[in-house]
């Protein structure tokens, strides 16, 4: 018999630099991926007096991919001599970029103006060990959706592959055996708020009953990159390089933003009831929406919080006989603000102490506080 998906493990932890590669600390469950290494084939287009393609030589390689995980309330796993965790965290701050705050057992994700960190992801391949070093999350996909889990995509770079790893293999594997994390459900129940900026702190009284939910984040990450060696030059240095001795012209360059990160959701609701959402649109309302959930007795919550957006598109199409619902877009602004509130939204807030408003697009919140993380995620 073959390798099965079902006897696959992930595990994950952050890189101390680019090109060094971290012994996995953190079990991620996924329930498929797709990275794959792309080497570049170089064809012979010399005339040598034949109509076939006598030689292929193989140069550059590039690493991209999805996964797709559900979101889980993140469980540290002990005891062990060095503790480690179950859940999903890890990749959600890595992805936004920022260092994460740690609050009565509450992590606070922030988004970063130039994500610094990358990450080692190994896969159980049953037989062998794919290493995958210095990732970079491109964004994710974070899909509310009725009767079902929170489930979430992630884009994925990596800078190389190792079958099997040189830091990691079945002892680093054996290690995360254990599983854990209660997964965070819709109907937990999910409570979404919607209303003007201008309106003040959203209330019970600003709940929107909708149905599927998607946030969209594109971290706008550079494309694997080729260059000639750079001689022992560190990332960060305002050149190429990338904190090796001598960079490898076949593997890619660090990953960096490159461009304007953007973020967007998509929406439904399933019936039509009011032209609330058509009238925000057409007048151009500044909106702010939170999304919370919480289960045992509030010691395991989560939260998106979305201080400024806008409805971009609006319909309520007829389909059939059927009940018509709602469907649209929504796209997600810099709040333009700092976290003493300046910004355009400073009524909504997040769980750090002293200074807790929101300047960027969003920011998610991860409490666990029975068995959880009892730190910050990076630390």
């Amino acid at each position: 018999m073959g390798a099965a998906g079902y006897g696959s493990t992930c595990g994950s932890v952050i890189q101390t630099a680019w090109g060094t590669t971290g012994t996995i600390t953190n079990r991620v469950p996924i329930f498929k991926e797709s990275l794959t290494e792309t080497i570049k084939q170089l064809e012979n287009e010399a005339l040598v007096g034949l109509a076939g393609q006598d030689m292929l030589d193989a140069d550059v390689r590039s690493i991209a991919g999805a996964i797709e995980t559900d979101l889980r309330y993140t469980q540290e796993v002990t005891p062990v001599a060095t503790p480690y965790w179950c859940g999903s965290d890890l990749w959600l701050s890595l992805a936004m970029g920022g260092a994460p705050a740690y609050n009565s057992s509450i992590n606070t994700l922030f988004l970063a103006e130039s994500p610094s960190k990358y990450a080692t992801i190994v896969f159980d391949k049953q037989g062998t060990y794919w290493e995958f070093g210095s990732c970079a999350f491109k964004g994710f996909k974070l899909a509310f959706k009725s009767a079902d889990v929170l489930r979430v995509t992630f884009d994925v770079l990596a800078r190389s592959l190792l079958r099997t790893g040189t830091t990691n293999g079945a002892a680093q594997i054996a290690a995360l055996a254990a599983r854990g994390g209660k997964r965070a459900k819709f109907g937990d129940p999910m409570v979404f708020r919607l209303n003007a900026i201008t309106d003040g702190a959203l209330d019970a009284g600003d709940a929107f009953g909708f149905n599927e939910l998607t946030l969209e984040y594109d971290a706008a990450i550079s494309e694997p990159e080729h260059c000639s060696p750079d001689y022992n030059v560190a990332v960060g240095s305002g050149t190429h390089g990338d904190n090796t001795t001598t960079h490898s012209a076949l593997l890619t360059l660090p990953f960096v933003r490159n461009g304007k990160r953007k973020v967007e959701m998509s929406f439904s609701a399933p019936r039509y009831m009011a032209d609330t959402l058509l009238d925000w649109r057409d007048a151009e309302t500044e909106l702010q929406m939170d999304v919370c959930s919480s289960i045992d007795a509030g010691a395991r919550t989560f939260r998106l919080l979305c201080p400024r957006l806008k409805v971009t598109e609006c319909s309520a199409p007829i389909e059939g006989a059927a009940l018509m619902g709602v469907k649209g877009k929504m796209t997600l602004l810099y709040n333009g603000g700092t976290s003493s509130g300046s910004g355009a939204n400073a009524v909504m807030t997040n769980s750090v102490p002293s200074t807790n408003k929101i300047p960027e697009e969003f920011q998610i919140e991860l409490k666990n506080s029975a068995d959880g993380r009892t730190a910050a995620i990076w630390t």
